[in-house]
């Protein structure tokens, strides 16, 4: 009787110990909850010198890969997929924030959620030359083409957006979340080249983007 309460004893511990381990791989290819957490940044200095850092966050999302079962093949998936709801912020040396916004405000039309593959940095440049530093966001368009969203930082750390509509790019840019656009800043109208593949023809094309200081923002130039 005693032999067989130390082999039922023996028995319930592998038992335990076997479903305990099961569990915890099963747990860990599960998603995992992000909350307010900085995908991105990227510092950004003015013609003056001084200097803010641009953030984008995170505020509420999921982190999962494509050996999940909630991933699902698509043009705005990945191997990794950090999916949620974001802000765009800006951020002082003391760690002081002086703008915030949701994404969805500037990415407008894309709705609430979006989703990067990995972290990665702002890069920033002058494209009007107006001495406020400007970086781009870029989200799939298509199986083929990217639009990257043009944005600018104020001297109050306000976020605004520079273009009226996505410059698209068909990964000339090696498909970088952010990059710096193929522009000329010397060059009337300060154009900003974008590139699409035309479906009708079959062939990819470029297209310009100059300033319209009416506006205040880069639009598709004219066919002249």
């Amino acid at each position: 009787m005693k032999k067989m309460t130390i082999r039922t004893v023996a028995c319930f511990v592998l038992c335990t110990l076997f479903f305990t381990a099961c569990g915890s791989k099963e747990n860990a290819n599960k998603p995992e909850a992000v909350v307010n957490t900085v995908i991105a940044s990227g510092s950004m200095t003015f013609s003056d010198g001084e200097e803010v850092t641009a953030e984008l966050c995170l505020t509420k999302g999921i982190y999962y890969n494509d050996t999940m079962k909630e991933y699902v093949p698509s043009i705005y998936t990945y191997g990794q997929n950090y999916e949620g709801s974001y802000a765009v912020r800006t951020v002082d040396a003391d760690g002081t924030v002086l703008f915030e916004t949701g994404l969805e405000t500037l990415f407008q039309d894309r709705g609430e959620t979006f989703n990067f593959s990995e972290k990665f940095t702002l890069e920033a440049a002058d494209y009007n030359g107006d001495g406020c530093p400007d970086f781009t966001i870029r989200q799939p368009q298509s199986s083929s083409t990217s639009g990257y969203l043009l944005l600018t930082v104020r001297k109050d750390g306000t976020v605004e957006r520079l273009c009226s509509q996505e410059i698209p790019d068909t990964n000339t840019l090696g498909g970088k979340w952010s990059a710096v656009l193929k522009h000329n800043a010397q060059a009337d109208g300060k154009p900003i080249t974008g590139c699409f593949y035309n479906n009708a023809i079959g062939e990819e094309q470029q297209e310009t983007y100059v300033y319209q200081k009416q506006s205040g923002l880069y639009g598709l130039q004219p066919e002249q």
